[in-house]
């Protein structure tokens, strides 16, 4: 199968080549992007100990589920149920996945405090710094580009905390 040659202009066969940016310094964003975050840093904590608590829930139930089918026997030819117990199981789990459901909704809710507050003062530090400018640096930048690359970075960074 013969592939079209490259059309000039950058244009691949579905339309214009994205080129990415390549970070100049990855290592001192991230900690600019962690000291934002530690803004917050009761809500990060609290956000941390939720899913902790998750993974321990998730990780409890399969044991409670085996001890609830472990109640159920075959004895002698003979189907024996020990009905407490398996009562019992039952109700405990259905406890663990009600504790479950309720911390996954806390940390929905965390985790999207979290991502607006960070977000929130990066876009008052972003505007702070960009009236801070010189009005010859407006004069010289598209403002249409101005506006779309810190409008899409730091929605990007939103999307990446959350």
């Amino acid at each position: 199968m013969n592939m079209p040659p490259p059309r000039p202009g950058g244009h691949g066969p579905r339309g214009p080549v994205m080129q990415r940016e390549k970070p100049k310094e990855t290592g001192k964003t991230l900690k600019r992007l962690i000291l934002y975050i530690g803004k917050s840093r009761y809500l990060f904590f609290s956000l941390m100990f939720v899913m902790l608590v998750i993974t321990g829930l998730t990780l409890a139930a399969p044991s409670i589920q085996q001890v609830a089918i472990d109640a159920i026997t075959l004895q002698e030819g003979q189907l024996h149920i020990d009905a407490s117990k398996l009562t019992l199981m039952l109700v405990i789990l259905g406890a663990v996945y009600g504790a479950n459901s309720l911390f996954t909704y806390l940390q929905g809710v965390f985790s999207a405090r979290l991502s607006q507050n960070t977000v929130r003062t990066m876009r008052r530090d972003l505007f702070d710094r960009l009236t801070a400018l010189p009005i010859a640096y407006t004069d010289t930048h598209n403002h249409g580009d101005l506006m779309s690359r810190m409008t899409n970075d730091v929605e990007n960074i939103s999307n990446t905390i959350s």
